[in-house]
């Protein structure tokens, strides 16, 4: 009975492949797709809790706020995923605007001297001052307050949240960077590197 094992060229060529199959793995894309992954979920945790620790000082609802908040995806070839915001302001007639006495309440909102108003591209009357509204207006109710004593030119009163913001957004930022990128990374490891290795 033969008790002997061959090994020859063939089977040191199959376990090098194998080993550069795995080295390949470990050092190539596939690290970088996995970095660029949990940069992008840990983007994700700032925009959301961003999004909820705004709402309530600002007195607006998350569907309002949620797109006014912007991500970035990271990438294989650009590590850096980016979150940015609350650059355009929210329209005070999206806050339930009504007029009362002396102004407009929209939400926890008072803007003395405003008034609220539909554009319209051909406006009755000539006054000096006066231009054609943007095509976004035209139409759509809005609450509008002269600024100057002049009856024209309105402006268009927003929500200012562009403070409120980006301070919600450093602190996530912060946050989230020091409690769970790490969690977050390890998971990208196992799923995209050491069960492609198959050790996970």
């Amino acid at each position: 009975m033969k008790n002997t094992i061959d090994i020859n060229d063939k089977d040191l060529k199959k376990q090098i492949d194998e080993l550069t199959k795995r080295f390949d793995l470990l050092s190539g894309p596939e690290i970088r797709r996995a970095q660029a992954s949990a940069l992008n979920k840990a983007g994700r945790q700032v925009k959301s809790h961003s999004v909820k620790r705004s709402a309530a000082p600002l007195g607006v609802s998350q569907k309002l706020l949620r797109p006014r908040v912007k991500l970035t995806n990271s990438t294989a070839k650009k590590q850096v995923a980016t979150i940015w915001g609350g650059l355009q302001g929210i329209p005070l007639i999206k806050l339930k605007a009504k007029e009362v006495g002396g102004g407009v309440q929209a939400g926890q909102y008072l803007v003395p001297d405003a008034f609220i108003a539909t554009p319209t591209k051909s406006p009755k009357s000539r006054r000096r001052g006066r231009h054609v509204p943007s095509s976004g207006l035209i139409g759509r109710s809005q609450v509008f307050k002269r600024k100057g004593r002049s009856a024209y030119p309105l402006e268009n009163q927003k929500l200012n949240i562009s403070p409120e913001v980006s301070k919600q957004m450093r602190q996530s930022a912060d946050r989230i960077m020091r409690n769970d990128m790490r969690r977050l990374m390890q998971h990208e490891y196992k799923f995209r590197i050491l069960r492609k290795l198959g050790l996970a």
